[in-house]
């Protein structure tokens, strides 16, 4: 196995979609398995459910062999670096109406 297919099956492995069964099947697993005497074959049933979830969508990733495409990885980075920009709010000069007093709004009638 070539170095760079052990780091993309590690990238795999460790990527949201494959740790986020496994974290809450194994933390639903304990908080049952805590909190209560009686569920612990539930406690389990959860944990092992959950990391067999994270296993099977790890195996689904390495052995569909899709890639992101550079076009679209290209793009993503683009609008990534758009954000930083529009998150700077010192380019945007201040709005006419901030200035403005605001007219009090009339009461409610019952």
């Amino acid at each position: 196995m070539s170095g760079s297919t052990r780091s993309g099956c590690m990238g795999l492995l460790f990527s949201a979609p494959t740790l986020t069964p496994v974290v809450l099947g194994v933390g639903a697993g304990l908080l049952l398995g805590l909190s209560s005497d009686r569920h612990r074959s539930l406690a389990a049933f959860v944990a092992v459910v959950g990391v067999l979830g994270g296993l099977g969508t790890w195996l689904t990733l390495l052995l569909s062999g899709k890639r992101l495409d550079p076009d679209v990885a290209r793009k993503r980075r683009e609008m990534l670096a758009c954000l930083d920009e529009l998150a700077d709010a010192r380019q945007f000069p201040p709005s006419a109406e901030s200035d403005r007093v605001a007219a009090p709004a009339q009461a409610e009638r019952p």
